[in-house]
């Protein structure tokens, strides 16, 4: 018993002093005296680590071997097939090519499978100058569905430069009738030529031409402007004879859309037939059995569709073929499927048409599909890559599904082990935490921190049907190619896009052989892609007279998806071409949304004449917008043969935002029977750049009126057609009558004609006629409006001003007065109206008080005991005063329908009365039950019923004292009258003002939104009209975080030092903008200046930012830092201290605002 006592006090003390040692002392120490007591050497520390060293090696020297000067060439092969746009050579050649390497490099199952896309085809144009040469004529893009097309006979017209698309540049020449040739950096300032009359527009390259530019000659709205491009060296030869004297030119030009066939392009690499490592499935599984689709793009895009060489958009199918070839080398042990798509920018079609034969989520869909056609894969990789970075990243979100900017956290989560896995991979192989970045779910940043501009992935439409699928992108490059002409191999940078395809070939290859990439998880995606078929028909009582049943071939149909006019390139108006019978069918719709279905016929030179019927017959009876509804859904949209007239110039000129709702009457000032609308909805409340043109549809030989308003507030856009002669020479008072009212209102608008010129002055010359009329008829009755009769004639002396500008072709001036004289009297005609509008209110008021009053008379001088009698004798009186006030108020004058008013007031008197009684009665019902089962009686007289009896014979009191009675009636009636003929209520304009306690800091005027949104552009606009000739007009510009309350990181490079940093926003100005505030004082160095006037490329930096870039004054003129795919040269460093502590007038910083901080 000993041994045990003795074994168990040693445990003891053992353990005492084991806890005493590590709860008193330090257990490093006590660990390395332990190991050094029993001589134990630490094992070394294990690297955990996917890519061992060996394979890293194996890796890197793997793909050195990819060339600069093979990729190259590529993209110089790929750019010289022509326009790779479908439908075009270049994009079938394009195709055999990709097909034939495909087989040479030993792909299995190689499959080129077509499908159909709608795409405007350019089929020639030409420039002839009177007595000269033709120059060759590219079509542009389509507004909408209206192509450029010119007649049968093309246009004639003298030839003007107009630079950059300013009125200044267009003062002194003949605008209307004229082609007018513009240099194509001019943003939308085409539209000023185009409201003025021209015939055709002319852009050529003058030094400017990128992706921004590029979108900004193409409209949402078909509105009718003919637009073409002219090559620089033809441009430059016509300029030349212009400085000789008047040029006449001829136009011809043709583009039409068709429904082309496109073509997918794909080929296995079979996966080995080994089984995957135990402990990796639960199940046992081949490698085989489980797919990588590896996809990209080979078509291309251009705002010039028959100049779309794409040397930037071949990157990816570049980079797809040299992956083909290094994997056949470096076998992978899945499955590998590599997928060429067309019809990329025409709204992701390529991918979308493969997802709905091949790959769906959907049981619905699945089952009908055979087992031949199912392709499922396990992840899909998309390559859109561009040359202007030399990093790449992985998304999980574009922005073509997704316009806004959000983040999906149920897709993050999901694709970020993927995403994290890969990038992991690559920075073991080569070292560098830089060279591709985790762009799902990056550390203290976002994905939109490495995409510089929209852009749509192939991706997006995989993950929209529940598939799992990344999007391997270039990351920080804005892409300022893409989209234009000039997209050409010579500006491809082959190092920077060399580089991007060694990183994702060496992680493709990895991936390719790990067991744990694809091992699946309980997380999916839902399948969202619904279908929508239908059929376009006209309504032609001749085929059946009750329903529409005539179908309309080839009819062009269309959805807008949100967002911008092309994103990335990739076009948002989705388009396919019906067939012979009016069907169409739209296999995958792109978002979850209602969309505004709408159908167009177009004629041979792309004129729209039929187009949605938004009256009872069409939308009112067939809706036009569909909502997402069942797996596939069925409509029928009816269309009226029509002509189409645009209109530009669609601003609200008091709050400066574009308008973004149209009403349209006819002559009659009725809605028509058939009519239709084009314009961009709810876009009053966007930022930045909008579509500032609307398109109205009507029956040939028809007149039509547009109002167009906002949500907020009421008309602020008036085309009545109504006498513009009346401007000159108003209507004198004593001639105002119903017939002169009619006039004013106008007649409308010839549909035949087209397009409204100078609508802004139009629309403030009908709003004025309007105006005029109705005040001198308000007047002649004793109703007046002071307030606005001071600005109404402004107003008229600013037209008439205008009108001289625009007879002396002073351009500028003109739109300044326009612009004046339609803000003067957009403020009044709401008052003006609301005048008019108050007086009938105010009859309204009086019979609803006349009421009461005639049942008082009838008391007082009848007094009749038979209820009958009682109702004829108010009725009586009701009449008697009725009639009197027909001919004493103004009322009726001013309506045309004046005994409208009076049965409108009957019927509802009536109808008032009947209901009351109704709800009287069914109260005493529901009550009497209520006392029967509960055994209770009772006997009640209702409040109303007694207080009606007591007026009742206070009233009938009232005979029995007729000298009182009628003295108090005088008195009432004599204290009524000095009230209101002695009392008015008058309202005044007042600016509204909220005093800032800070210093001005210089003389002038800030305009910005309260909320720190983006103005729109027309406010830049109309603040160089109105205020140009007096004062500098300063812009200025902000880019920071796509979603407010998100920092914002713009990565900023300087490669000579390779030294890198960031930003967390960017302020652009102007060179007037350094004298505004004192800038110019707080910059730093003898070598630092401010911007020049039309200096481009240039920037300054803050000096703090400097020193971490490496740039110090001694090297202000010379370095140059990297930003979005750009180089910029650093001509100043700035106190950025300094200037966080200026303040503007409101007494906020001139920096941008830190939404972070403020939210």
């Amino acid at each position: 018993m000993a041994k045990p006592k003795l074994l168990n006090a040693f445990f003891l003390v053992f353990a005492a002093a084991m806890i005493a040692v590590v709860g008193f002392g330090d257990p490093g120490v006590v660990n390395r005296a332990v190991n050094d007591f029993f001589g134990w050497a630490p094992n070394p520390p294990v690297e955990a680590r996917m890519v061992d060293p060996a394979q890293a090696a194996e890796l890197r020297a793997l793909v050195a071997g990819i060339d600069e000067a093979d990729i190259a060439a590529e993209i110089a092969h790929f750019a010289g097939f022509g326009s790779r746009v479908p439908g075009y050579a270049g994009e079938r050649q394009a195709r055999d090519y990709v097909r034939e390497r495909f087989e040479a490099l030993g792909l299995e199952d190689v499959q080129s499978e077509a499908f159909k896309v709608a795409v405007p085809i350019d089929r020639g144009g030409e420039l002839v100058v009177q007595g000269g040469d033709s120059k060759r004529l590219y079509s542009l893009w389509p507004n909408g569905v209206r192509t450029p097309s010119l007649g049968s006979d093309g246009v004639r017209g003298p030839l003007i430069y107009g630079g950059q698309g300013e009125l200044e540049a267009l003062d002194g020449q003949p605008v209307q009738g004229s082609i007018v040739l513009l240099d194509f950096a001019c943003g939308q300032n085409y539209l000023h030529a185009a409201s003025l009359g021209a015939k055709a527009i002319v852009f050529f390259d003058n030094g400017g031409v990128n992706r921004e530019q590029a979108a900004d000659k193409f409209l949402k709205v078909p509105v009718d402007i003919p637009r073409f491009w002219l090559e620089r060296q033809d441009a430059l030869d016509l300029l030349a004879r212009l400085q000789d004297g008047p040029v006449a030119v001829h136009l011809n030009a043709r583009m039409d859309w068709e429904g082309v066939e496109a073509h997918n392009v794909y080929g296995y690499l079979p996966g080995s037939p080994e089984m995957l490592p135990a402990k990796s499935r639960e199940k046992p599984q081949a490698w085989q059995d489980q797919t990588i689709v590896i996809q990209a793009y080979y078509d291309a895009i251009s705002v010039v569709p028959a100049l779309a060489p794409g040397a930037e958009n071949s990157a990816g199918i570049v980079a797809l073929l040299q992956l083909v070839e290094l994997l056949k080398e470096y076998r992978p042990h899945y499955s590998v499927l590599f997928l060429a798509t067309s019809g990329h920018f025409e709204g992701l079609s390529g991918i979308n048409d493969f997802l709905y034969r091949h790959s769906r989520r959907s049981d619905y869909f699945r089952e009908r599909m055979s087992e031949d056609e199912r392709i499922d894969f396990d992840l899909m990789l998309s390559l859109d890559l561009s040359s202007h970075a030399d990093r790449t990243a992985s998304f999980g979100m574009g922005t073509f599904y997704n316009p806004k900017w959000r983040t999906d956290n149920y897709i993050k989560y999901m694709l970020t082990p993927y995403s994290k896995r890969l990038s992991l991979a690559v920075e073991e192989t080569f070292g560098d935490t830089t060279r591709h970045y985790e762009g799902i779910a990056p550390p203290k940043r976002t994905w939109k921190n490495f995409m510089s501009i929209p852009l749509a992935f192939a991706s997006e439409a995989a993950a929209f049907v529940g598939q799992k699928a990344l999007a391997l992108a270039t990351a920080n490059d804005a892409r300022e190619r893409i989209d234009t002409p000039l997209d050409l191999p010579e500006a491809v940078d082959a190092q920077n896009l060399t580089r991007q395809i060694q990183t994702l070939a060496a992680m493709l290859a990895w991936a390719g052989r790990d067991a744990e990439l694809l091992k699946p998880t309980k997380l999916e995606l839902e399948d969202y892609g619904h279908s929508l078929a239908g059929a376009i028909y006209w309504f032609d009582r001749d085929v059946n007279f009750a329903v529409p049943k005539k179908p309309v071939p080839q009819a062009l149909v269309t959805y807008q998806q949100l967002g911008p006019n092309s994103v990335g390139g990739v076009r948002t108006l989705i388009a396919q071409e019906a067939d012979d019978a009016g069907r169409f069918r739209f296999d995958i719709m792109r978002n979850r949304l209602s969309n505004a279905i709408r159908a167009y016929e177009l004629d041979s030179y792309g004129e729209i004449i039929s187009a949605p019927d938004m009256g009872q017959e069409g939308d009112e009876t067939y809706p036009t917008e569909h909502p997402w509804g069942w797996w596939e859904n069925e409509m029928l949209q009816v269309l009226f043969k029509c002509r189409a007239l645009s209109l530009f110039e669609t601003v609200d000129s008091r709050y400066l935002s574009v308008l973004d709702h149209v009403t349209v009457l006819d002559e009659r000032d009725g809605v028509p029977q058939s009519w239709g609308a084009d314009f961009v909805e709810r876009q009053s409340n966007e930022e930045g750049k909008v579509t500032l043109a609307s398109v109205v549809y009507a029956q040939p030989g028809t007149r039509v009126k547009a109002l167009m308003s906002t949500s907020l507030f009421g008309v602020r856009y008036l085309l009545s057609g109504a006498p513009a002669a009346w401007v000159a020479e108003p209507v004198r008072p004593a001639d105002v009558d119903e017939a002169t009212m009619k006039q004013a209102l106008g007649r409308g608008y010839l549909v035949d004609q087209g397009v409204v010129l100078r609508p802004g002055y139009a629309a403030a010359c009908d709003m004025w006629v309007l105006d005029d009329v109705r005040i001198k008829q308000l007047a002649r009755y004793g109703v007046r409006n002071d307030k606005f009769m001071r600005l109404h004639e402004e107003a008229r002396l600013a037209l008439l001003e205008a009108e001289e500008h625009l007879q002396a072709q002073r351009y500028s001036e003109f739109k300044r007065a326009t612009r004046k004289a339609w803000g003067l009297e957009g403020r009044g005609y709401p008052d003006i109206k609301s005048t008019a509008d108050d007086t009938v209110y105010g009859v309204i008021f009086y019979f609803a008080l006349l009421l009461p009053f005639s049942f008082c008379c009838e008391r007082l001088f009848f007094g009749f005991a038979d209820i009958r009698r009682q109702v004829a004798g108010a009725a009586f009186f009701f009449l008697a005063i009725f009639l009197i006030m027909r001919f004493i108020h103004p009322a009726f004058k001013l309506s045309s329908s004046p005994y409208i008013i009076f049965l409108a007031f009957v019927i509802f008197a009536i109808g008032g009365t009947a209901l009351m009684m109704i709800l009287g009665r069914f109260t005493r019902a529901v009550g009497q039950r209520k006392r029967a089962a509960a055994g209770v009686h009772e006997a009640d007289i209702g409040r109303l019923s007694a207080t009606a009896a007591a007026a009742s014979l206070g009233i009938s009191n009232l005979r029995k004292r007729k000298l009182r009675t009628a003295l108090t009636v005088i008195t009432l009636t004599l204290l009524t009258f000095t009230a209101q003929a002695f009392t008015s209520v008058q309202s005044y304009l007042k600016f509204y003002q909220i005093p800032r306690p800070n210093e001005p800091s210089y003389e002038g005027a800030l305009l910005r939104d309260r909320g720190w949104k983006g103005l729109q552009l027309s406010v830049l606009d109309y603040a160089e009209s109105a205020f140009g000739d007096q004062a500098q007009v300063l812009p200025r510009s902000w880019i920071t975080s796509k979603v407010i309350g998100e920092r914002a990181y713009i990565d900023i490079e300087h490669k000579q030092a390779q030294k890198k940093s960031f930003a967390s926003a960017l302020l652009g100005v102007t060179s007037g903008e350094g004298a505004l505030m004192g800038l110019e004082e707080l910059l730093v160095g003898a070598e630092s200046r401010w911007f020049a006037d039309g200096e481009r490329d240039v920037c300054v930096l803050p000096a703090a930012m400097g020193e971490i870039l490496d740039i110090g004054p001694e090297d202000v003129g010379t370095a140059q830092i990297w930003l979005m795919g750009r180089s910029y040269r650093v001509i100043g460093l700035i106190d950025g201290e300094v200037i966080d502590g200026l303040r503007d007038l409101d007494n906020e910083s001139p920096m941008p605002v830190d939404t972070v901080a403020e939210a």
